[in-house]
């Protein structure tokens, strides 16, 4: 409306300039007369002279004048004709633009109320792409698979469907793809609660060639109907027969309720109407009187099979046997009525549609079958009494490299050639007339391989008599080589188990031979104990002797060679404590040890091997011989001093030996640290040699138990956890950082004990 409305404002701006043009000329005109006069007298002309001049002036005026109104004329009617067609066309426009919006709205109107039918419909439906992604979906389809509209939306058909049945719904799909269709397919589908849903199933692809419309109805509606055909049936093949009463003018006189069920009338409705009312047109009563009725006056009986009408207009075909009725009473027999007993014979045309509807079913079914048979990928193949190949699915052709027009109609030998595998397959065959079903393995030749095949056989029966079979073939190759795995597997294990008992047996052994040489250490250190003492008097008493010498450079070489005697002396002593620590003899007391001072008589034993191996570091500080003991009191415990300087020891000589030749001496190093927590002092003892083997940590402390690969019984370890645990202390190990760390808390000494 706007465009139109702006082309009139334009065309009255046209015609009020063309006013004003016209105005403009006319003042023009009058402005030329009177300047022709004015002219004259100003420069005083001859009369003659202007008077040829005025005329001259005045024809060309009048011509000017003459063309201009014939342009403007010419001008407004061109301008006219173009406003008229301008308002034509926006004319044209606007009712265009009324018509398309008349049927946008009808249109909307219509989607609507399309829409409102699919959203009510009593079947599922929906709209799904070629991969079967929900893109619409109706209420119905949610409440028969339980779940809400949302999850069906980001959910895909196929994947609702059971497991079992996956396979088939994709193949259905790729199917319908091709076909375009896909009408009262069985779907089993997983019920959001749990369960199946059996659904009728339907596919429609849309004139998009994007997406299918589906209907799905439940399998249990259909079954509900079947049974009301059932019953129907069985209603109508169990009643007698219709009976109809009429006089002599075909009024209706009396009915049974078979006739009325027959005709869809109640009794009353029939009862004094006409007969007319049960044929299908005039013409027909009309005939039925002509014919019927005069057939019935010349004989006693009439039977005729005639097309008649129910109550709804719908035709129902029936067997009329028509017999007049015979009264005593003479009265009676002038009434002149006739009784028809009518069979409805509609049944039979009913069975044939049930017979034809069940042997469709049956060709689905066998359809189903097939198709079914072809999507499972074992070779499956059916053969009649006399082992002639009658049905294959696609994976048997596929193992024999034949066609189906190759395979069918023809026994094994025409198809496969070794004689071996067709004897034994035939002595199977022969087996089944006998037997249930049979199993059996044999090699066969797939193509350019061979496989281990397992033929499963099952005979076919009908009342007892042979009629065939059906097979199935099973490749059991890979199982075959798993169990020889297996078998290979178990021998591994048992000469692995073999391996395990005879080092088990070592180690009783070793054992054995460490009881044996706790009994000899304890005979030893008895032995070397007696002289041992003797040696420490007489020392003693040397020592006396030569401090009484005077001073001299011999009396200084004395006493240091002395002072290594009796070193010596103390590593015996040391070696016999140990050796009674591996026989469980100690009898040192237990009384107050400063640790720190412990640890420095230990490294000090141990100093001449580890200046070759690695620094050590007491507190943070580097040990060195010369280094001072403490005298305060502090890191004081309650243990037995020898036992726990030799626990000190086995912890450092296991450190020592685990440092290899990886580590330039510079980057070696023990850390011991003594520290006081509470009642406790604690030792940690670490080093960066690499730490221990993490299966090796849980029995480390066991007897025979060594972390060294060449070399070692397993005894330190254990002999320093039962001297800690004799002193009512805790020793742990464990890997920290890139090396092992021994921690060992012993009781702080609070005052004399007992």
């Amino acid at each position: 409306m706007k465009p139109f409305l702006e082309s009139v404002r334009y065309t009255k701006a046209f015609f009020a300039s063309l006013g004003v043009v016209s105005t403009l000329l006319f003042i023009l005109y009058l402005l030329a007369g009177y300047f022709e006069a004015h002219f004259v007298a100003f420069f005083e002309l001859p009369l003659a002279q202007y008077s040829q001049e005025h005329d001259a002036f005045a024809q060309k005026t009048k011509s000017l004048l003459q063309i201009t109104a014939v342009a403007l004329t010419l001008l407004v009617l061109i301008m006219g004709w173009v406003i008229y067609r301008v308002l034509r066309t926006q004319e044209q426009r606007q009712s265009i633009s009324n018509r398309l919006s008349k049927l946008l709205r009808h249109a909307r109107r219509e989607s609507t109320t399309l829409e409102a039918i699919v959203e009510y419909a009593s079947s599922g439906i929906g709209i799904i792409d070629l991969e079967g992604n929900f893109h619409k979906i109706n209420n119905a389809y949610c409440t028969l698979l339980g779940y809400e509209r949302e999850e069906l939306l980001r959910a895909n058909c196929v994947e609702l469907t059971t497991p079992e049945y996956r396979q088939k719904a994709r193949d259905i799909l790729q199917m319908a793809k091709r076909r375009g269709f896909m009408h009262n397919v069985h779907k089993v589908c997983e019920h959001k609660m749990g369960g199946e849903v059996h659904l009728d199933f339907s596919l429609q692809l849309l004139p998009d060639k994007k997406s299918f419309v589906v209907i799905v109805n439940s399998m249990e509606e259909k079954r509900q109907l079947k049974r009301t055909l059932y019953r129907m049936q069985n209603y109508f093949n169990n009643s007698a027969v219709g009976f109809l009463v009429i006089d002599e003018n075909n009024i209706i006189r009396d009915v049974n309720p078979y006739l009325c069920n027959i005709f869809g009338y109640e009794a009353q409705e029939l009862i004094n109407a006409s007969l007319e009312k049960l044929h299908k047109t005039h013409e027909d009563y009309r005939k039925y009187r002509q014919n019927i009725s005069a057939q019935l006056r010349q004989t006693s009986h009439v039977h005729i099979q005639y097309e008649m009408r129910k109550k709804d207009g719908r035709s129902v075909w029936v067997e009329l046997s028509g017999t007049p009725l015979q009264y005593e009473d003479a009265e009676e027999m002038q009434s002149k009525k006739v009784v028809w007993t009518v069979v409805d014979i509609t049944q039979i045309i009913q069975v044939n549609a049930v017979i034809e509807e069940l042997n469709s079913e049956l060709q689905s079914s066998v359809d189903f079958l097939n198709t079914l048979i072809d999507v499972i990928p074992l070779p499956i193949f059916v053969k009649d009494a006399h082992f002639t190949f009658t049905q294959v699915n696609e994976a048997f052709k596929n193992l024999l490299g034949f066609t189906q027009q190759e395979i069918l109609g023809h026994k094994l030998e025409h198809i496969y050639s070794d004689p071996h595998i067709i004897k034994a397959l035939h002595e199977q065959d022969e087996h089944l007339k006998t037997q249930p079903k049979e199993v059996r393995k044999l090699p066969l030749h797939a193509g350019d391989s061979e496989i281990i095949a397992q033929f499963h056989k099952a005979a076919i029966r009908v009342h007892g008599e042979f009629r065939g079979l059906v097979g199935v073939i099973v490749d059991v190759t890979a199982h075959e080589e798993q169990e020889k795995f297996l078998q290979k597997q178990v021998e591994n294990i048992l000469r692995d188990r073999l391996i395990e008992q005879k080092r088990h047996e070592e180690e009783r052994l070793k054992y054995e031979k460490f009881s044996a040489l706790g009994q000899l250490s304890a005979g030893i250190t008895h032995e070397i104990n007696t002289p041992l003492t003797y040696i420490k008097g007489n020392i003693e008493m040397m020592r006396m002797d030569i401090e009484e010498m005077q001073a001299s450079s011999m009396k200084t070489r004395f006493i240091e060679d002395m002072q290594s005697i009796q070193e010596g002396v103390v590593r015996i002593s040391n070696i016999i404590e140990s050796m009674r620590e591996m026989a469980g003899q100690s009898r040192e007391e237990r009384e107050k040890v400063n640790i720190f001072n412990s640890f420095i008589t230990a490294l000090i034993m141990v100093h001449n091997r580890s200046k070759h191996i690695t620094p050590i570091y007491l507190n943070g500080e580097l040990f060195t011989p010369q280094m001072s003991r403490k005298e305060e009191e502090g890191y004081l415990a309650y243990v037995q001093r020898q036992r726990i300087e030799q626990v000190w020891i086995v912890i450092l000589n296991n450190a020592l030996d685990a440092f290899g030749h990886e580590k330039p001496f510079d980057e070696r190093r023990i850390d011991i640290c003594i520290d006081e927590f509470g009642d406790e002092v604690t030792v940690t003892i670490q080093d960066n040699a690499g730490g221990i083997k993490s299966e090796m940590l849980p029995k480390l402390f066991e007897p025979l138990t060594s972390t060294k690969e060449h070399s070692g019984m397993g005894v330190g370890l254990s002999i320093a956890k039962r001297i800690v645990t004799e002193q009512e202390g805790i020793i742990r190990a464990a890997n920290s950082m890139d090396g092992a760390m021994f921690t060992v808390r012993l009781p702080r000494y609070k005052g004399q004990k007992d």
